[in-house]
């Protein structure tokens, strides 16, 4: 970069500095960088899934994964359908 022959390091107030500091996200650039989508899509799923999971949890249930428990905690009917092949927590 041009701006580093007149201040090697930064310098507080200097415009140009502060410039050479801004990045962008990955979210901002999908097409630059594939694995950001994906990692943008499991965050919109996990902020469903985690108070599930939480739920889940407290319960007495342990699902396997954090993907997925929304579902799952929709259409369980019993211990069984969240724990396949557990014994149901005792009660």
């Amino acid at each position: 970069m041009i701006h580093r022959r007149t201040h090697p390091t930064f310098v507080a107030g200097c415009f140009a500095c502060k410039l050479a500091t801004v990045d962008f996200g990955a979210a901002a650039t999908p097409y630059r960088r594939p694995a950001a989508n994906n990692k943008v899509a499991m965050e919109a799923r996990w902020n469903a899934d985690i108070p599930a999971y939480r739920r889940l949890l407290k319960d007495g249930l342990e699902p396997r994964q954090i993907d997925g428990c929304a579902a799952i905690e929709a259409r369980a009917e019993t211990a069984h359908d969240v724990n396949p092949g557990r014994y149901a927590p005792s009660e």
